[in-house]
């Protein structure tokens, strides 16, 4: 293993099934799919793997230019309706097609937010951020220091590719 786990991973328990996304349902799913899969040779197996990642690569590409003609159609509804002072637009067989209001909130300030929260009893609804957690909780792994009480770090493994050149 060339991680820098290498040395800590294996006293961690492996994640159990009803921790990882979606839970047992999610497994039940995944092994469904398992026994599908014929050729278990580990060559053939991330031959694959890189065939179906290459797959959600694709469509994550086709996802964004289709948001961005999406959004495209979007700004000249808007457009439209404001021109033709409407609010909706009724088509044959598909349906009514609204414009609505839809406030949309940004926090320009953290530091003045996170303390308006403080100040008006929010500080139970607060979180720190997933990624913040797992970095905090992997450097203290690493240091052989205990963890912040409430978190628990598990095995996982997990894949990557490097492309050749």
């Amino acid at each position: 293993m060339s991680s820098k786990y290498a040395k800590v991973i294996q006293s961690l328990e492996k994640i159990p099934t009803e921790i990882m996304e979606g839970g047992s349902d999610y497994q039940h799913e995944v092994n469904m799919i398992k026994r599908t899969i014929e050729n278990k040779q580990p060559a053939s197996l991330a031959a694959a793997w890189v065939a179906i990642r290459n797959k959600k690569e694709e469509l994550k590409q086709r996802e964004k230019q289709i948001n961005l003609q999406l959004r495209a159609y979007e700004q000249l509804l808007e457009e439209a309706y404001e021109e033709e002072d409407i609010e909706t637009i009724s088509l044959a067989n598909i349906g009514t097609i609204a414009m609505r209001p839809d406030p949309y909130v940004r926090v320009s300030n953290p530091e003045a937010y996170r303390q308006h929260c403080i100040d008006s009893g929010l500080l139970p609804l607060m979180s720190i951020p997933y990624q913040t957690t797992k970095s905090n909780a992997r450097e203290l792994l690493l240091q052989g220091e205990e963890l912040p009480p409430g978190v628990e770090i598990y095995a996982k493994w997990s894949f990557s590719l490097r492309r050749a050149k």
